[in-house]
């Protein structure tokens, strides 16, 4: 929620309380501050699926360390970002 105050903060104009903002600037303020949580989030969420994983499907990792360093030498660092853009659809 303070993401979303800072984003209000940011699209009021300079004699506007924050109290009058229009719907459009709550509509930019919301899906920036929602941007900023799934881009901020999605590396923990991609870890937490794959350590969700049982060892019978394909679960591999001995824990988060394990996991995070494993995904990132195997797959680069943007595999931590698999399905951003349909959380991002989903936001906006």
């Amino acid at each position: 929620f303070s993401c979303n105050d800072a984003f209000k903060l940011m699209v009021k104009r300079d004699d506007q309380n924050i109290r009058d903002l229009t719907f459009t600037q709550l509509i930019v303020s919301g899906s920036a501050a929602g941007v900023l949580n799934v881009v901020a989030c999605s590396p923990f969420e991609v870890l937490r699926t794959r350590l969700a994983m049982p060892h019978d499907m394909g679960g591999q990792y001995k824990g988060i360390i394990d996991c995070t360093k494993r995904t990132i030498q195997e797959e680069g660092f943007a595999s931590l970002y698999k399905g951003l853009g349909p959380a991002l659809i989903t936001t906006v």
